[in-house]
């Protein structure tokens, strides 16, 4: 068929109104295919506003609108999209809908791998990234209450389960900078991390963090230098019994010099209540603070000096 000349209109037209388990357009064979193709459509155009190819399929409710089966396929490409070095303001894919109400068991973009064992469910590989965001979700509006923009979860049970950790981020050739970063300008009264909801724990960790490090000057920091009332840090331990709500093991032999396990230093002249304070107004019998130094023999267990 040849309609050079033809700008509008349709070169080939099939209708099949009343088709129902049929196909109005089928190609069949292909079984010695390699660098050939079954369809192949080509096209100079540079702004094709609708598409080289269009499904239009606006009555369907349920169902599929393109359905591709590959059942076979191991090492290719049930769906390749290329493009080269032009792309900026474009997208390889691009979702759009104007639902209000999503079904919490379906989704938008919906991947299912449920009999995946190993392997990567996602890749994203953007090498030569600097500035940009490899991974972006944004939500420009305010009625987020019970949502989430990022819900991981898991059923893993058991000693080994979750190892090397349910969300695990690796940068280790990272100097400077900010492995994880987290902005809440306008947080009054709520949190910007919590971990909570667990009460079988033993001898595991809501928090770990480690360094190995042997110069690490300030592996920890808290700056709160605006704070003028309330509390920097708060430990809540009212069940404890035999345990400890602040504990600060280091130091062996003599490794400790100069060094202290607990340091208080501040420049204020005139600390009403004192620089540091123990209330314990229920006490009545026991110890307020207890000190042991079994082994001294020229040192001090407790000095106090004002020059």
């Amino acid at each position: 068929v040849s309609a050079s000349a033809m700008s509008t209109g349709n070169i080939l037209k099939l209708t099949a109104t009343g088709i129902s388990s049929g196909k109005a357009f089928e190609i069949s064979g292909g079984s010695s295919i390699t660098s050939g193709a079954l369809m192949k459509l080509t096209s100079t155009s540079a702004t094709p506003s609708n598409g080289i190819i269009q499904y239009v399929a606006d009555s369907v409710t349920t169902g599929k609108i393109l359905s591709i089966s590959a059942n076979a396929l191991s090492g290719g490409k049930a769906l390749e999209i290329a493009a080269g070095s032009s792309l900026y303001s474009g997208s390889l894919i691009y979702l759009s809908t104007t639902t209000t109400t999503g079904n919490p068991s379906s989704a938008v973009f919906d991947l299912q791998a449920t009999s995946m064992a190993t392997g990567t469910g996602i890749n994203i590989a953007t090498t030569g990234l600097t500035e940009g965001t490899a991974f972006k979700i944004t939500n420009s509006g305010s009625g987020l209450t019970s949502g989430s923009l990022i819900d991981i979860s898991t059923g893993v049970t058991g000693s080994d389960g979750g190892d090397n950790g349910i969300f695990k981020l690796t940068a280790n050739s990272m100097t400077d900078g900010k492995a994880i970063d987290i902005n809440v300008n306008a947080l009054t009264t709520g949190t910007a991390i919590e971990v909570i909801g667990n009460s079988a724990l033993t001898d595991g960790y809501l928090m770990h963090l480690k360094t190995t490090s042997g110069n690490a000057l300030n592996p920890v920091v808290i700056t709160a230098d605006s704070v003028n009332t309330g509390t920097i840090m708060q430990i809540d331990a009212d069940g404890i019994t035999d345990g400890n709500g602040l504990l600060i093991e280091g130091g062996s032999g003599t490794t400790i010099s100069s060094g202290s396990l607990l340091k208080l230093t501040t420049t204020t002249q005139e600390p009403d209540n004192g620089i540091m304070q123990v209330v314990a107004n229920s006490v009545t019998s026991g110890k307020i603070v207890q000190i042991s130094a079994d082994a001294l023999t020229s040192g001090e267990a407790f000095t106090i000096s004002s020059s």
